[in-house]
């Protein structure tokens, strides 16, 4: 990650336009464009602050920022490592200066980068301290982050054998996702996963069932992410695919 070399302007920035490259970039993050993320929104936010061209009293919480766009696309783009290491950044600093609360973004992507290193006790950390998380933002954004920690704890209880306690999370997580999915998707989609029961969860009958349920359960989840990104969708084609 580095800034690209420009010439500086005659006069100090507002503090603004830093902000917007920020949010230019977290937009084409959303939009699956992570060269124009990186180009045109974070290397431009990450150069202002650093020749000092803005006059913004909050750059070290910017430079917060950036590193979770950052970390976000490293993540998308499959160089885990640096993922990790960007959004671990980020967290540090949020949590310093503003509170664990705000950490929701950043934390929850950590938390899939570190199930794909196979840092499965670090990652169920972090998701349990998601999921403590009671001050949020409430948008489909927000909240498809938020209840997706349920889906992740999931997969570590499951890739660590403990599969009673991975279908209790399966559990929750379908609970909430059809909550989510009910007024996020249209009434069509949404009504082709009812009639499929794909949102409930069978009770295991003897632990030889346990496996079976599991699988189902796993099976399920990838059909309703399914719907709500698309197969070609990184997240479906690295993550949720491969488990």
């Amino acid at each position: 990650f580095h800034t690209s070399n420009k010439k500086h302007p005659q006069e100090k920035l507002p503090c603004f336009v830093a902000q917007h490259r920020l949010r230019l970039g977290v937009i084409n993050n959303r939009l699956c464009n992570y060269k124009e993320a990186l180009n045109q929104g974070f290397w431009e936010a990450q150069y202002i602050i650093d020749n000092s061209l803005d006059n913004c009293p909050h750059d070290i919480f910017l430079n917060a920022r950036i590193a979770e766009g950052v970390g976000e696309m490293l993540l998308r783009e499959g160089k885990i490592d640096q993922a990790e290491q960007k959004l671990t950044e980020a967290i540090k600093v949020i949590e310093m200066m503003v509170g664990k609360s705000i950490t929701l973004v950043p934390k929850s992507f950590r938390v899939e980068a570190r199930i794909r290193q196979g840092k499965l006790a670090d990652a169920y950390e972090d998701c349990l301290a998601v999921l403590e998380i009671t001050k949020r933002e409430k948008n489909n954004f927000h909240n498809l982050i938020y209840l997706t920690n349920f889906y992740h704890a999931a997969i570590i209880k499951y890739k660590q054998g403990d599969l009673k306690k991975s279908i209790e999370h399966f559990t929750d997580f379908f609970r909430e996702v059809k909550k989510f999915s009910k007024s996020f998707l249209s009434e069509d989609v949404y009504q082709t996963l009812e009639s499929q029961g794909v949102f409930a969860v069978l009770s295991p009958a003897s632990k030889k069932d346990i496996n079976h349920v599991s699988k189902d359960c796993l099976e399920k989840s990838k059909k309703i992410f399914f719907c709500i990104y698309t197969p070609s969708h990184p997240f479906i084609r690295d993550y949720v695919a491969q488990n």
